[in-house]
């Protein structure tokens, strides 16, 4: 496969900043990202998508971005072998490992059991326990309320699942800042997601707010949608927080510090 000659030029740039590129191991580089990215391509349609994906080990919401991490960190490692520079070597091998990982890590969506219990409110988020409090008013629930914030860090499974069944009841996405995403006023300032449900207990509110690092909010959700609790409608990127707010009949069943599981941990409850 030919270089373009732009981009042998940049290779000669490389070359004589660095000197341990050469244009044959820049040609080989050149050659596995295209097929790379043909693979991709072709493979994001087909159902059988290996091994990872048909187990759900990757969620869907981020099959692109992990397919274009995944390419660069293999493109790291590979730049690395070439190499014979030993102190620029492992270091770029050691990169691309943890960038991969990192990514597999981080788009992993490892299946539920949810609790068969239409009196709970189950987690959204996988997350810690950062806020319980109450509100005197609330602009959806209309009376007062009790607020969980879970803040979900890199390292926490990141796909948001459905807390209550029902019907959704009220969506709309806010633009905002991006204050870290365990400010108290997170929820109120930061790009987000609102998201209301009208259930047989009645209203249940919960949000996707972006935070410092998180700047792709993906939601499936429709005005007017059945869903079922634990269903999977989305997830945010790199690092978030979620609020569940509820009327004041119900129960709070955790407190501050606790690690929740988005679809499996019951955040409240209500007696019949």
């Amino acid at each position: 496969m030919k270089v373009p000659s732009k981009l042998k030029t940049i290779i000669f740039r490389l070359q004589s900043n660095i000197g341990y590129l050469s244009l044959k191991n820049i040609n080989l580089l050149f050659v596995l990202a295209l097929l790379l990215v043909n693979y991709f391509n072709s493979q994001f349609k087909n159902k059988h998508f290996s091994y990872f994906f048909r187990l759900k080990m990757i969620t869907r919401y981020g099959y692109s971005t992990f397919g274009i991490v995944a390419l660069i960190a293999i493109l790291i490692i590979v730049g690395g072998i070439l190499i014979q520079n030993n102190f620029v070597k492992y270091p770029l091998i050691v990169i691309g490992v943890g960038i991969f990982l990192f990514a597999l890590n981080f788009f992993r969506d490892p299946e539920r059991v949810t609790p068969q219990n239409e009196n709970a409110v189950i987690s959204p988020a996988d997350g810690e326990v950062i806020i319980i409090k109450e509100i005197k008013d609330h602009k959806y629930i209309g009376e007062e309320a009790w607020q969980i914030s879970i803040f979900m860090s890199p390292l926490n499974v990141h796909v948001n699942r459905i807390p209550i069944d029902g019907k959704v009841d009220y969506l709309h996405y806010h633009e905002g800042d991006y204050l870290v995403a365990f400010h108290e006023k997170a929820d109120e300032r930061n790009e987000r997601n609102e998201i209301g449900i009208l259930g047989k207990h009645g209203k249940v509110f919960f949000t996707q707010v972006a935070g410092a690092m998180a700047r792709r909010i993906v939601s499936e959700l429709e005005p007017g949608q059945e869903v079922k609790a634990g269903e999977r409608f989305g997830m945010i990127k790199f690092g978030s927080r979620s609020d569940i707010i509820v009327p004041k009949k119900w129960n709070v069943n955790v407190k501050l510090g606790d690690k929740v599981f988005a679809g499996e941990s019951i955040l409240y409850d209500i007696s019949n």
